[in-house]
């Protein structure tokens, strides 16, 4: 299940993204938490800052919507052998859910995560998928 997240994690994460989105002069309409990322979009400005904790250390980076060609949700599974598939759920080999943004400049893609299956739990994919599609919608 998703984790009962600590009020203290929280704060320093939100406040971690406000405090950049300050520095890059950008102000939040709505922003998401996921596990160790937490992003924060500016609809004005048409940027979504992302904020990211890997190893104790965190690394930020912003989508500049205007630059993106296509927003589309990728959905990545394990290997299926035959049969499997009647001993197994088809959840059951979900790798990860994420956005995916494709840019006009032709740059490398960006995948913004939302379900890894080593980070997530099986029972919170609905919701999770839930998320990925409404911001896919809203970007």
């Amino acid at each position: 299940m998703m984790k009962n997240r600590n009020s203290k994690f929280n704060r320093v994460k939100y406040s971690l993204l406000s405090k950049l989105g300050s520095m890059f002069n950008l102000s939040f309409s709505s922003h998401e938490l996921l596990d160790e990322k937490i992003f924060g979009v500016d609809g004005i400005k048409r940027k979504i800052l992302v904020v990211e904790e890997n190893n104790g250390s965190n690394s930020s980076y912003i989508i500049e919507l205007d630059k993106v060609k296509s927003i589309s949700m990728k959905t990545v599974y394990d290997s299926i052998k035959p049969d499997e598939l009647r001993k197994r759920r088809l959840e059951e080999f979900l790798k990860t859910i994420h956005l995916q943004f494709e840019f006009k400049d032709g740059r490398d893609a960006v995948a913004l995560s939302f379900f890894e299956n080593k980070k997530n739990h099986i029972a919170d994919l609905p919701l999770l998928e839930r998320k990925t599609k409404n911001w896919k919608m809203i970007f």
